[in-house]
């Protein structure tokens, strides 16, 4: 065995009591590696031949003596006692730090015997007491202690197996081992409390696990591997903070073996008794990773992954001794914010068939040398910072079978030598489908035609692939240009309605003509950037192009009148600039333009009175000026309007628009009256003027939209009595008159609005009674009259809207209390009527 280190001020606390009291330090000097009391080195110093003799058959006798001590208790201790740098058993054999004098006395006693022996140390402690006793005794006492030692330890002592004795034991036999590279742990470290070696030594010696107890007290040195691998084990506990992981995975369990140290978490997986296996995943692992992981030399899978670590404090260099690992086959080391270039060390690793390395913070270029690790079926480098091309050696991992290269911020254009890749079957460049919220039946063992869901996936015909539908708030990356020989691919869809903008990267166009029969393209949210994409232009088949919520910006060019099968248009909220093309006109077939919140300015081009297939046109938002060009009368095909945001009147041409089912008008800037002609819009469904500058009086011809269902005048300016006409509207089911300036009573005839269901007068300024013929409105489920100016008592008559589930008349003037019949209002949920 090697000699024990000399341990600046370590002790071991003895065992025995159950709360252990360190013995106290004993001042002396050393000899043999034996501490030697004050009490006889004061004896020698005076001069007392007696004492000197008697030091002289100490030192003797205690070479030859065992480590016997009466006092030291031989029980276990019930408690973990823990190892200080200040407290030294006095039994501890051998290497402790010695303590040499400065100076000696000079008024030694004259009468010293002369047959002294040679060997007397001469580091005599410089602090002698100065007080020392006159009547010392002249002759050596006869009766020294039967029970002295009567043996002294060789300079390789075999130990005893006891308690305090473990810590050494443990020590000694790993010594070799844990002394050189990776760990280089020295005495310095092993003294320090704090340092993962000691605390990992101090458990292994202290703790109750009977598989530790029975190798140290059988033959430790004969267990030195299985006790490295404990060690290993331990240290990754201490070093990354495990007294506070949330799962501790069973590490340090007393009752359990080493292989047994595990959970769904990870931990430790043994075969043939030896650690294969570490895998550590907790969100309160922090700290540096103890180097002694790589003394498990029979690993061969290694697996952290830091994903929901909070602390986020990994540090240290993981790759330095990673080689020593030579039985490594599968390495995950994943949201471990490692940094730098890719690991050289990794080329050692020849057995090495799956690296997954995402989510770190590598940079530069990834090296040739990859092509070295020819062992590879499994490469994941998604989310790390590489740059660069990709290089062509990639091609040599022919055992290849799934290559992850999500967000890599490579050339984009691939080695030829990808295609030596022959076994691949998962190629993933792109959208982190691991983090989907909704996977859309991905990589599942059904066909690839049943990969979908409600949330879309794909789509087949005839056994080929047709539609593409992606929409997941998780998804981010580059996307894949390998989606291009999806030579059948009829429609294409990514709505990233819920993403972050800048989630999304990489140049979507490029070789999108290569999707000949592409006839549907949505691309919402998807942080596009530049000028209209002109590769669009050779996608003759197109009839659906929605690219709202992008970045777009310049003009839009007159090419896009070369999409002249479009019949779906979609550039709301991008940011072109300038005045539309006139040749937009061009594009016959649209059936549905918007160009809400666009940056479009000066005219809206006559030339949109070409569009007579048109039914949904969105101008909500623009900056078109004034007036609307009174060719959009033309657009008799016209169902919907939304938002034209205009100055000036709306022209009366509007009534030509008789296939009109939806205008909103809301928030719009027009002014003045209401064109009469709105009356001619007899198919109108929906009309909401809400929040408009109209001036005047409600046209009474309004009685002829008989099929409208939806009308909003609130916050308009109208003025003068609502028109007695308003009765005539029968299929009305919603209507709304906030905050308008109509005077005067509600007409009596709002009572045949039998098919009503809400009906909020709120802030409106009628006066007189509430007409009696409300109890007409049997439908009725919403009523808001609040803080108007109705007086007089609340007809009895409500009493009749049974159906009413909210009633409001905060602020009123009615009589009260409330007529009896509001208790025949049942079904009220919310009602708000003061004096109740």
């Amino acid at each position: 065995m090697n000699t024990l280190p000399t341990l600046p001020g370590a002790n071991l606390v003895d065992g025995g009591d159950e709360n252990p009291e360190p013995r106290a330090q004993e001042a002396g000097w050393t000899c043999g590696g034996r501490r030697v009391p004050l009490a006889f080195l004061v004896a020698g110093v005076a001069g007392v031949a007696g004492a000197i003799a008697a030091v002289v058959v100490f030192l003797l006798s205690d070479e030859s003596s065992s480590n016997n001590n009466t006092n030291a208790p031989t029980a276990r201790p019930s408690q973990n006692p823990t190892l200080t740098p200040t407290e030294i058993p006095s039994d501890r054999p051998s290497q402790y730090p010695t303590h040499s004098p400065t100076e000696i006395p000079s008024d030694l006693p004259s009468d010293i015997p002369s047959d002294l022996p040679s060997d007397i140390p001469s580091d005599l402690p410089s602090d002698m007491p100065s007080d020392l006793p006159s009547d010392l005794p002249s002759d050596v006492p006869s009766d020294l202690p039967s029970d002295a030692p009567s043996d002294l330890p060789s300079s390789n002592p075999t130990y005893s197996f006891d308690q305090s004795n473990a810590f050494f034991t443990i020590w000694e036999v790993l010594l070799p081992t844990l002394q050189e590279e990776p760990t280089f742990i020295d005495t310095t470290i092993l003294a320090s409390p704090t340092s993962t070696a000691h605390q990992t030594l101090n458990w292994m010696a202290n703790s109750n696990h009977p598989d530790l107890t029975s190798m140290i007290a059988e033959d430790a040195q004969a267990n030195a591997m299985r006790l490295l691998e404990y060690y290993a084990v331990v240290s990754i506990y201490f070093s990354l903070d495990g007294a506070n992981w949330n799962d501790k995975m069973g590490f340090l369990s007393d009752d359990a073996d080493l292989c047994d140290w595990y959970s769904s978490s990870g931990g430790v997986t043994c075969d043939n008794g030896h650690v294969v296996e570490v895998a550590l995943g907790d969100r309160y692992m922090r700290g540096t990773l103890d180097p002694a992981l790589y003394h498990l030399s029979h690993l061969e899978k290694w697996s952290m992954d830091m994903k929901y670590n909070y602390f986020r404090w990994f540090r240290g260099s993981i790759f330095s001794h990673i080689g020593m690992l030579s039985m490594l086959s599968e390495l995950t080391l994943v949201h471990m914010e490692l940094r730098g270039a890719f690991p050289s060390e990794l080329y050692q690793l020849t057995q090495l068939t799956h690296l997954d390395l995402n989510h770190n913070d590598f940079t530069g270029r990834l090296p040739s040398e990859i092509g070295q690790l020819t062992a590879l079926t499994y490469l994941d480098l998604g989310w790390t910072d590489f740059a660069g091309r990709l290089p062509s050696e990639i091609g040599q991992l022919t055992a290849l079978v799934y290559l992850s290269l999500a967000s890599f911020d490579f050339t984009r254009q691939l080695p030829s030598e990808i295609g030596q890749l022959t076994a691949l079957t998962f190629l993933d460049m792109g959208l982190d489908g691991a983090n989907w919220i909704r996977k859309m039946g991905f990589l599942s063992d059904a066909d690839l035609c049943n990969w979908h869901s409600s949330s879309r996936g794909v789509t087949c015909d005839d056994g080929h692939v047709v539609e593409v539908a992606l929409s997941d708030r998780n998804m981010r990356g580059m996307l894949d240009p390998a989606l291009y020989h999806l030579s059948h691919l009829e429609q294409w869809s990514m709505k990233m309605t819920y993403w972050t903008r800048e989630q999304i990267d990489g140049i979507i166009f490029s070789h999108i003509v290569m999707l000949s029969m592409l006839s549907e393209l949505t691309l919402v949210f998807m942080a596009l950037r530049g000028a209209f994409p002109s590769e669009l232009y050779q996608l003759t088949q197109l009839t659906h192009l929605d690219l709202a919520s992008n970045g777009f910006a310049g003009r839009l060019p007159s090419e896009i009148a070369r999409l002249t099968a479009l019949a779906s248009l979609d550039l709301g909220y991008a940011d072109f600039t300038g005045q539309l093309p006139s040749e937009i006109g061009l594009l016959t077939a649209l059936v549905y333009l918007y160009l809400g919140y666009t940056d479009f300015t000066g005219q809206l081009p006559s030339e949109i009175g070409q569009l007579t297939a048109l039914t949904n046109l969105g101008l909500g938002g623009t900056n078109f000026t004034r007036p609307l060009p009174t060719q959009v009368g033309l657009l008799t095909s016209l169902e919907i309007v939304n938002q034209v945001h205009f100055t000036e009147r709306l022209p009366s041409e509007i009534g030509q628009l008789t296939a009109l089912k939806r205008l909103y008008l809301d928030s719009t800037d027009f002014t003045g009256q209401l064109p009469s002609e709105i009356a001619q819009l007899t198919a109108l469904t929906y009309l909401r003027l809400g929040s408009t500058d109209f001036t005047g009086q409600l046209p009474s011809k309004i009685d002829q939209l008989t099929a409208l269902t939806f009308l909003v005048l609130e916050e308009t300016k109208f003025t003068g009595p609502l028109p007695s006409e308003i009765g005539q509207l029968a299929a009305l089911n919603y209507f709304t008159l906030g905050y308008t300036g109509f005077t005067g009573c509600l007409p009596s005839e709002i009572g045949q609005l039998t098919a009503l269901g809400s009906l909020s007068l709120a802030w409106a300024h009628f006066t007189g009674r509430l007409p009696s013929e409300i109890g007409q409105l049997t439908a009725l489920t919403s009523l808001d009259l609040r803080y108007t100016n109705f007086t007089g008592q609340l007809p009895s008559e409500m009493g009749q809207l049974t159906a009413l589930g909210f009633l409001a008349l905060e602020g009123t003037n009615f009589t009260r209390p409330p007529p009896t019949q509001v208790g025949l209002l049942t079904s009220l949920e919310i009602a708000r009527i003061p004096g109740i």
